[in-house]
């Protein structure tokens, strides 16, 4: 494997973001299995698992794609929310066993 092509898994993380329900689920046009995108700012040639949101299929391939909820947006104004995400999704991973009573 290249140097290039590694990036820092977490498993767990990423199983936590794909069973949680697109972020664009309020559009009412998602298509496909919800996915854990890489979202976050790249480290050579990919996000890290850390930076993963829940999008579905389609909201995934707009994402890339520039299109539907994406493309009237900015490129910085894409950052701004996918950061606004990734901390969102980051902060109910960590809150995911608070409510648990031991």
């Amino acid at each position: 494997m290249s140097k290039h092509s590694r990036r820092d898994r977490d498993y767990e993380y990423m199983g936590f973001v794909k069973c949680q329900p697109c972020l664009l689920g309020h559009l009412r046009d998602c298509e496909g299995p919800v996915e854990a995108d890489h979202a976050g700012e790249r480290v050579g040639y990919r996000a890290p698992d850390s930076s993963c949101i829940s999008l579905c299929s389609k909201h995934h391939r707009d994402r890339h794609a520039s299109a539907g909820f994406f493309s009237t947006m900015t490129r910085a104004q894409r950052r701004v929310w996918l950061d606004d995400k990734i901390a969102e999704t980051r902060g109910r991973y960590c809150r995911r066993f608070s409510a648990v009573q031991f």
